[in-house]
């Protein structure tokens, strides 16, 4: 998409009424600084009161963004989020909850070799309830890593604290109940494990007689199993294999009850990886209206930029 900025001439003045409806919703009387934005050879509109900004698209569809005093972008509205830029890039739903994702680096890989975690965290301010999502992928040094889709379709670990503001130092043994912690277990056919998880699924008798496979019929299996202990070095600890295991449709089923997502929206992914066409949109607009405004004080430049005030009657 080709954005530029234009004069502000009679025709476009023009026009500017099939838009005041919208920018009375979002301004009321203050006074508006006004762009005529030509996109893809479409006459399109961005308008900005102090760090409030507006763009009104071909077909009055609107983008409700804010900046800073340096023309930063500071936040913009991604239904149904309003999607923040400050130092941490963070979320809030209309819900009014609070997402944040995070990719970094293990400090060892884990026991499947992976060296990176994919965190989403969603909080819940009026219950006081944190939900992180942990997922696998490499993570590569030197460089941004993206986030993948297709490494967020399994979840790794799940940690549900309600009471969240004082849950941040558990001590050394066993968990409250408050905190809900699962993490996956996963074992292909060749593995002890795979018959140990048929074991305490189906009973060593059943095992016996019909074979690990045969009741799993597949080649991999994956259950998750809660977390029950802190050890002096703060890993986490459980009972398997004798502790119970979930299935995958449970601990969505849990998440859900809570009001979380069970898995990361693209949205977000999109917008972490600097993918998202609004958000790209929107910091491509911003880069024009800069340029545009150093040379605003030159009188041949004085029509692209107007003020619109409301007069009452």
């Amino acid at each position: 998409m080709q954005n530029k900025i234009i004069e502000c001439d009679d025709d476009v003045v023009a026009k500017i009424p099939n838009v005041m409806n919208i920018l009375y919703d979002v301004f009321g009387k203050e006074d508006i600084k006004m762009f005529a934005i030509l996109s893809d050879d479409k006459l399109c509109f961005l308008a900005r009161c102090e760090n409030g900004c507006v763009y009104i698209d071909k077909d009055n569809n609107p983008i409700y963004f804010s900046v800073d005093e340096e023309d930063n972008l500071i936040s913009v509205y991604i239904e149904p989020f309003q999607v923040y830029f400050s130092d941490n890039f963070y979320l809030i739903d209309e819900n009014n909850h609070e997402h944040v994702l995070n990719f970094y680096s293990l400090p060892v890989p884990d026991d499947e070799g992976y060296t990176g975690c994919i965190s989403y965290k969603q909080y819940d301010p009026q219950n006081d309830v944190l939900c992180e999502l942990r997922y696998q992928q490499m993570y590569n040094e030197g460089s941004f890593n993206k986030v993948y889709h297709f490494h967020t379709k399994v979840i790794d670990a799940v940690y549900i604290d309600e009471k969240y503001k004082n849950s941040k130092n558990y001590h050394v043994g066993l968990l409250p109940r408050r905190a809900k912690y699962f993490k996956s277990l996963k074992f292909d056919y060749e593995q002890i494990g795979y018959k140990l998880m048929a074991i305490n699924e189906f009973g060593l008798t059943r095992v016996l007689h019909e074979g690990a496979y045969n009741l799993y019929k597949e080649r991999d299996v994956l259950r998750y199993i809660k977390t029950r202990f802190i050890l002096p070095n703060g890993s986490f600890s459980d009972t398997w294999p004798l502790a119970k295991q979930i299935h995958r449709e449970e601990i969505v089923d849990l998440i859900k009850q809570y009001g979380f997502n069970s898995e990361i929206p693209k949205d977000i992914i999109d917008i972490y990886n600097g993918e998202n066409e609004t958000v790209k949109l929107v910091k491509d607009l911003i880069d024009k209206v800069k340029e545009v405004k150093k040379e605003l004080d030159k009188p041949e430049n004085s029509r692209m930029c107007l003020t619109l005030s409301f007069i009452d009657d």
